[in-house]
């Protein structure tokens, strides 16, 4: 289906499509790891929104968990390396 837009526009029914936008990105709000919320952005954006759109709580905990991930193969790379190193000494001391 393809959307057709239309010739004329009252600014009730163009600011009742924007929030219709930003409540479909609301529900995506906690899966974004953008810092504010992707919701009020929009709002924002098109000048509906007055404020500063909010923080986005979601985007911390996905931030802290990936930090964490990336100490964790950063860790296991370093491990790796030293082991393979210390192999390859071995080998070499034997001989």
């Amino acid at each position: 289906m393809k959307i057709k837009r239309p010739l004329s526009v009252d600014h009730q029914s163009f600011r009742y499509g924007i929030q219709l936008a930003s409540e479909v990105a609301a529900d995506y709000d906690k899966y974004s790891y953008h810092d504010h919320l992707v919701s009020e952005c929009i709002l924002g954006k098109l000048n509906v929104l007055k404020r500063r759109p909010k923080k986005n709580p979601a985007a911390a905990k996905i931030k802290d968990a990936l930090d964490r991930l990336e100490r964790k193969v950063d860790s296991l790379e370093g491990t790796t390396r030293f082991m393979a190193l210390a192999a390859k000494r071995k080998l070499t001391q034997k001989r």
